[in-house]
């Protein structure tokens, strides 16, 4: 996909055992480096000099006692037991989990996709939690086996489980493996193209449910026939060339699988986030069905990730108490470096990225030429709590108007 710069092309890495498992994918990243003329990046570390540190008795001191906070938070012990497919039953629950097209009908069976179903059939095929990287202390990766003990794909996440299984109306987990292999090995983000094979099967393209219907799609791409070139291009070019009015889609991007009817601090990270609808923007699932305070939520969660992205922390090994975790930081960054960075330049750090990245969009003439928010998340109650985004237009429009002062 990235030769063919399908706006759904990854940038793909590969893990430490070597599957190309990992992508930069939300956004066309690929396309952008294939547009460059850059196929590959090869990085070498061998005779790479030692980390030199200002303070290595500090620094080794402040990592000491990490592994134990992780560990007595009991949010991530759920995280290191089955990954993020653990949290599917309670999502599915709230129907914040996408089922067929983002829609109301449910799809029957879709527990089989959950957290204890993959870990019972790892244990039964030798699969196994890690790491994504050495030294992951919380291991929430999801290696995942065929039924011969062969593996068949690496971090198997909620997203791709939500959007090429449920959205799909599909609960076979190891089909949705399949799915999650093939589009390892294409190049494309499992969330842009399963909403566009969603959008397609409301309109025939495919039949819901169907898993040699879904390959058929696959095969297409693969191919790269016309409707396939489309596929690749995500939702907003599928629901364009089908003449479908209805896109689950904010600035281009497809909704990932936290539906913002129901965690509405969610559904303003979509709406506002220079990178539209992008669940590591910011989730949030505080009070989610609240219809006050939600503007506030989302600024807060936007202005950590954003800081815990420019520090390379990843936002999944991340304490419920963001305190802790803005501490841990600045210990490590001070011995480190030797500086005397504080709690507040750390998050200043999201603050400042965030200007920055709607700088970039507003010279770019992004927001302009982009799409409206989907008019349905508004007007579609979402089964079952009968949920809809209401959050008020001028709230919205008046985030960043808190982004110097909202205590973090």
């Amino acid at each position: 996909m990235v030769e063919r710069k399908a706006k759904g092309a990854t940038v793909t890495f590969t893990d430490k055992d070597g599957h190309c498992s990992r992508h930069a994918a939300r956004g066309g990243l690929g396309a952008v480096m294939r547009a460059k003329g850059l196929k590959a990046i090869v990085i070498d570390d061998q005779g790479a000099p030692a980390i030199e540190y200002a303070d290595r008795k500090a620094f080794q001191e402040t990592l000491k006692n990490w592994p134990e906070v992780l560990k007595k938070d009991p949010s991530l012990a759920g995280m290191s037991k089955y990954g993020t497919p653990g949290i599917i039953v309670p999502l599915r629950g709230l129907g914040s989990m996408p089922s067929k097209n983002y829609s109301s009908e449910p799809t029957e069976g879709f527990e089989a996709l959950a957290g204890p179903s993959l870990d019972k059939i790892n244990q039964e095929r030798k699969g196994r939690m890690d790491g994504c990287m050495p030294g992951c202390l919380v291991r929430c990766s999801v290696v995942y086996n065929d039924p011969q003990g062969n593996h068949l794909t690496s971090s198997y996440e909620y997203e791709t489980l939500a959007l090429m299984g449920t959205n799909l109306g599909i609960v076979d987990p190891d089909a949705v493996a399949r799915f999650d292999r093939i589009s390892d090995e294409l190049g494309v983000d499992t969330i842009e193209l399963g909403s566009a094979m969603g959008v397609a099967a409301s309109a025939g393209k495919m039949e819901m449910g169907n898993v040699d219907s879904a390959l058929a799609l696959f095969d297409e791409v693969e191919k790269g026939t016309e409707f396939g070139r489309v596929l690749a291009d995500g939702v907003v070019a599928t629901a364009k060339l089908l003449g479908i009015s209805r896109v689950p889609a904010f600035k281009g991007q497809a909704i990932p699988a936290h539906d913002p009817r129901v965690t509405k601090a969610t559904g303003v990270t979509y709406h506002t986030s220079p990178m539209g609808a992008d669940h590591t923007a910011g989730v949030n699932y505080e009070n989610p069905m609240a219809k006050e305070g939600q503007v506030e939520r989302s600024l807060k969660t936007q202005i950590m990730n954003a800081m815990q992205d420019s520090l390379g922390y990843c936002i999944l090994a991340a304490p419920n108490d963001k305190k802790v975790l803005i501490n841990f930081l600045k210990d490590l960054i001070n011995a480190r470096f030797g500086l005397k960075v504080t709690e507040d330049e750390l998050v200043r750090i999201g603050r400042e990225t965030l200007k920055d990245e709607i700088a970039f969009n507003e010279k770019a003439g992004f927001i302009a030429v982009n799409d409206p928010a989907p008019e349905f998340v508004r007007t579609e109650p979402l089964a079952p709590t009968q949920s809809v985004f209401d959050v008020p237009q001028e709230e919205l429009d008046g985030i960043w108007k808190q982004l110097d002062t909202i205590a973090v």
